[in-house]
């Protein structure tokens, strides 16, 4: 994240599990894709003039992919997008085998 409207800075993206989305930043001229030992996670560098300019085009390309915006992670001083995890389970769990509840 950059610390000055002055300067140019390099944003790191990090893209686990979306071909599609890797895909979509790998054509972008801006972008030089990094090495990474899992092939499902691709790590792509570019450079804005500005934090307002990177975020808007960053959320423009998440956004046609169906990702939420961008958010500041103050635990992890990083900008997240993630998509909620949806396990199918119901609202109504019993257990089968038995046990304290039973």
């Amino acid at each position: 994240m950059p610390n000055s409207k002055q300067f140019a800075r390099d944003w790191r993206i990090h893209v686990h599990g979306d071909k599609k989305l890797a895909q979509s930043f790998r054509k972008r001229t801006k972008f030089t894709e990094c090495s990474i030992s899992d092939p499902n996670q691709w790590m792509f560098c570019g450079t804005f003039c500005n934090k307002k300019t990177a975020l808007k085009s960053i959320n423009r390309t998440l956004h046609r992919y169906s990702y939420p915006k961008l958010e500041f992670d103050a635990i992890e001083n990083e900008f997240v997008s993630k998509r909620g995890n949806n396990t199918g389970l119901n609202s109504n769990l019993k257990s089968d085998l038995g046990g304290m509840d039973d």
